[in-house]
């Protein structure tokens, strides 16, 4: 079951990495080398070369689609190092950037990046510019509030923005029609706004190690929702409306204080997996869930 469950929650990582060099062009990796060629150069790794900072020898690079530099210890991003017209896959996750240049809007390609593990407060207000971002992970920073216009990438379909300090969302999360992926785990929610839940296409929502003590009413918009994972919160109860979500097959909600489950919970007809381990649920309860669900894996 944890393998099913890991390769599941892992589709939108493995669909990523396909995506960084998806036409298998050369990969350079050295500078030096790469500025004898510049206008080929489409592929650059940079990876673990103990950078300090962002190298400005890159914007020579005029055709360069695919950058990594992961693993350095970047503390520094010049405004004027971000005019990289052709870049769409930005690799810079485990560096030390604190601040992200507000002229990253020049990217205007860019269709995935990966900020993952730096020392991130914010984003600036320019990055709801980057109207082709289809994937962004900025996992494991201390972001703890996002532009107003974030909703402005309308063309996102995965973000990661688990091991932060958020509390809220933008209400302008609701335009992202095209996102099926959304991990706000480990962060500092205490509710969830109803107008957040405006997302047609999420398939895949994870609210693990939060402080919520409930979950909205209108969890049911969320139509095509397969997998919903909410561990380790302080939820008491689930409202009626969730047995509505049809698509749903995985439904995790391990260490919190739920005692009953909804009354007819039995019309979750495609759930397979239900996760309750931690929870003060009564003998008569546990066995009402098995006869209510007997084609689902229930785990207490």
């Amino acid at each position: 079951m944890k393998k099913n469950l890991l390769l599941l929650f892992l589709l939108p990582l493995l669909s990523f990495s396909q995506e960084i060099n998806p036409k298998k062009e050369q990969i350079f990796e050295d500078i030096s080398t790469s500025l004898q060629t510049p206008n080929i150069v489409t592929n650059l790794n940079l990876r673990a070369n103990n950078l300090f900072e962002f190298p400005s020898e890159i914007e020579q690079f005029k055709n360069l689609k695919h950058l990594n530099v992961m693993k350095n210890n970047i503390e520094f991003w010049s405004e004027s190092n971000t005019n990289f017209q052709n870049l769409e896959t930005l690799l810079f996750n485990e560096n030390e950037l604190k601040e992200i240049p507000n002229s990253i809007n020049s990217c205007k390609n860019l269709k995935t990046i990966d900020l993952s593990a730096n020392k991130l407060n914010s984003l600036p207000d320019n990055f709801t510019k980057l109207k082709k971002l289809k994937h962004i992970t900025f996992s494991v920073n201390n972001i703890s509030i996002l532009p107003e216009e974030f909703g402005n990438c309308k063309n996102l379909e995965v973000i990661e923005l688990d091991n932060n300090q958020l509390s809220f969302l933008p209400n302008s999360i609701s335009k992202l029609k095209k996102l099926t992926f959304l991990d706000i785990s480990y962060n500092q929610f205490h509710e969830l706004d109803e107008n957040w839940l405006q997302l047609p296409k999420l398939k895949q929502l994870n609210l693990d190690n939060n402080k919520l003590s409930s979950l909205p009413t209108t969890i049911n918009h969320l139509e095509k929702l397969e997998v919903l994972q909410i561990n380790f919160n302080l939820l008491n109860s689930l409202p009626e409306s969730i047995v509505k979500l049809k698509n749903l097959n995985t439904l995790s909600m391990a260490q919190n204080q739920i005692q009953i489950l909804p009354k007819e919970i039995s019309k979750l007809k495609n759930l397979r997996t239900l996760i309750l381990t931690g929870n003060p649920i009564a003998k008569e309860e546990i066995e009402r869930i098995k006869k209510e669900l007997p084609n689902c894996a229930v785990y207490f």
